[in-house]
């Protein structure tokens, strides 16, 4: 942060839009409040989850969307739009009178998330000079960690000594100070604004396919929506064929379709699916396998989950002493053997019940997803021209968001199967070891066919 080639502004505002990063990611606190939040409303306890679902949807579905408007309005103008949506968003989920509210207050703060994360990486990278870019995103990269390992700490701390409420409102406050400093500092208006026509049909299309692909993950896994899983599935390449078919025939698209044929932009997004389904083993298995099975206390648990994203938010400091400064395609396909090989070692540590050994390779692991993270959005941003940055700044949160949806319906299910065919305790072992195996064999794939490299030209 004390790069000579910022200046006093500019370090002002790349400071205040890496706190909003932060404040971002400290959604994972909302989980510590379900219990409470189930006890205030009498609801059901499966429930809770339309807490979870509401805010995932329209993050999900509209942050490409947004970041075009980005690319097309400029990002400062969206990015304080979405911050002072997030305010009031929060202030009403804090205020919330009824269970409806509160749900429809989650879906408001999803598309102000959305707002917010889809113009971070364009504004953020704006600030710096070009060559300094992988730089610049390590720093996102570092605060989103922070800002995911301060959340069960953080959330813990205010259910305790208040009430979920202020789960909801202390964050508020925080996103108050960070929108008083936007509004001094010197953000960039806009990085590459094109001030064109929106393509409104393409960004329903894309909505549409993304909540359809959503709803696939979720009714797959519960035989009483099989048949709507199977009706969702000749849904969502319809979708998909008729978003390509519009985006052909427009002059400013959402995504121009010759990228979405460029193999190279493939590889990276399946592979941020890939390695965020296989990290979300952690926050997602690990409270059952510690909490539960293995009798760990509320307060050890949330230190060893605050493990992986440490880790992250090591990677970037790391990153810089590597050649190239890690921005290479050999250093992403290392990101996933670490990431691998972590989750396979917490497999190991689970089996002899040691949960600091447990913590040691979450740590590991969220390294390797740090590593991978920063040239995947690094990459990404190389692929697509810098007129939509937007757009490929906010594909990496679209394809994170999608495989935590993935492994929160599917991660259960087989470890349901495995404790079937096995044991409770070796049930958790052999769900780490299997995505961390796939995830290392993936990789290995990865490594043999191909390099993923930028386009030419760009």
């Amino acid at each position: 942060m004390t790069d000579p080639a910022v200046s006093e502004g500019k370090r002002l505002a790349l400071i205040s839009l890496l706190a909003a990063a932060a404040v971002c990611s400290l959604d994972a606190s909302v989980n510590i409040g379900f219990p409470s939040i189930i006890r205030d409303f009498g609801i059901a306890q499966q429930d809770i989850r339309w807490i979870i679902i509401s805010f995932i949807l329209p993050l999900a579905g509209f942050t490409i969307v947004f970041g075009k408007l980005g690319d097309n309005y400029g990002y400062r103008r969206i990015y304080l739009i979405g911050t002072i949506a997030s305010l009031g968003s929060l202030l009403l989920c804090g205020l919330s009178v009824s269970y409806p509210m509160l749900i429809t207050a989650r879906f408001a703060q999803g598309l102000s998330n959305g707002m917010m994360l889809s113009c971070l990486v364009a504004l953020v990278t704006s600030l710096l000079p070009a060559e300094r870019k992988p730089y610049a995103i390590g720093l996102f990269v570092t605060a989103i960690g922070l800002g995911q390992a301060a959340a069960p700490l953080m959330g813990g701390l205010l259910v305790e000594f208040f009430n979920w409420r202020a789960i909801f409102l202390g964050r508020a406050v925080l996103l108050a100070g960070v929108l008083v400093v936007a509004l001094i500092a010197p953000i960039p208006r806009s990085y590459t604004a094109q001030n064109t026509r929106f393509d409104l049909i393409g960004g329903a299309l894309l909505f549409a396919a993304l909540t359809a692909a959503i709803g696939f993950s979720i009714t797959i896994t519960r035989p009483s929506l099989i048949f709507v899983s199977f009706v969702l599935i000749p849904t969502v390449g319809g979708l998909v064929w008729a978003f390509v078919r519009v985006e052909n025939r427009q002059v400013n698209p959402i995504i121009q379709v010759r990228y979405l044929r460029d193999r190279f932009l493939l590889q990276i997004q399946l592979s941020t699916i890939a390695a965020n389904f296989c990290i979300f083993m952690a926050p997602l298995l690990l409270p059952l396998a510690l909490g539960v099975a293995g009798g760990v206390t509320a307060w050890h648990l949330g230190l060893v989950l605050a493990a992986w994203p440490i880790g992250t938010a090591l990677a970037a400091p790391v990153s810089r002493r590597l050649p190239q400064g890690g921005n290479t395609p050999d250093s992403m396909i290392a990101g996933l053997f670490l990431c691998a090989g972590g989750l396979i070692g917490v497999a190991f540590f689970l089996k002899l019940g040691t949960s600091m050994g447990s913590a040691a390779m979450l740590l590991l692991a969220g390294l390797g997803l740090g590593f991978f993270r920063i040239g995947a959005i690094d990459r990404t941003t190389d692929i697509l021209p810098p007129e939509d940055r937007g757009v490929a700044g906010s594909l990496y949160n679209v394809m994170q968001v999608l495989g935590f949806v993935f492994a929160a319906s599917f991660l259960l299910t087989f470890l349901a199967w495995a404790e079937r065919i096995t044991t409770a305790t070796w049930g958790f072992t052999v769900t780490f070891a299997t995505f961390g195996g796939m995830l290392g064999a993936y990789a290995l794939i990865l490594a043999r066919i191909s390099r993923i490299e930028p386009l030419k030209g760009n």
